[in-house]
């Protein structure tokens, strides 16, 4: 199996020296085989990230902050910092910040490196996550669907199949 993408000349989005807008519009075309990438950036983006609960995860920020340890990929100097604003950009991957510094430089200019998510990596198994620090399997949030009284649950939406909230249990 192959996959060919080619990037439209006119890609406002990409920095100046990968096809952008203010380059001319060269384009850019990239195959990749299931098997082997034709470059270090198709093989990165192409490659799954899983998630390091022992290390540098979304579940270790907040108790290694309140534990007054600075959380693994963050700067020392956060352990003397108050106060501490965490701040969750939902869906911005390590791999879009840095596509993206140009366009975002005070947050580019941030310090730290990457962390990586959960596994299922949905903001509704995410987030608890980050507030307990427990894996989804721990904490019990698995997916942003649940069954609830004999109906499915959109938990991000609070919404049952026809669009009305769940009535509440009594």
């Amino acid at each position: 199996m192959s996959l060919e993408a080619t990037t439209p000349p006119h890609d406002p989005l990409l920095p100046l020296e990968h096809g952008g807008a203010a380059s001319g519009g060269a384009t850019t075309t990239v195959r990749a085989s299931t098997n082997v990438a034709s470059t270090m950036a198709d093989r990165d983006a192409a490659a799954p990230v899983t998630a390091d609960y022992g290390g540098a995860w979304i579940g270790g920020v907040l108790p290694s902050l309140f534990a007054g340890r600075a959380p693994a990929g963050w700067p020392r100097w956060i352990i003397s910092a108050r106060p501490v604003v965490v701040l969750l950009v939902d869906g911005l991957g390590w791999h879009m910040h840095r596509r993206f510094a140009t366009l975002l430089p005070e947050l580019a200019a941030f310090e730290g490196g990457p962390i990586t998510s959960i596994v299922p990596s949905t903001t509704a198994a995410a987030l608890p996550s980050l507030t307990t620090g427990r894996t989804p399997a721990e904490h019990g949030v698995l997916g942003d669907r649940m069954r609830i009284g004999g109906t499915t649950l959109n938990v991000l939406q609070w919404t049952v199949p026809n669009g009305a909230p769940p009535p509440p249990e009594e």
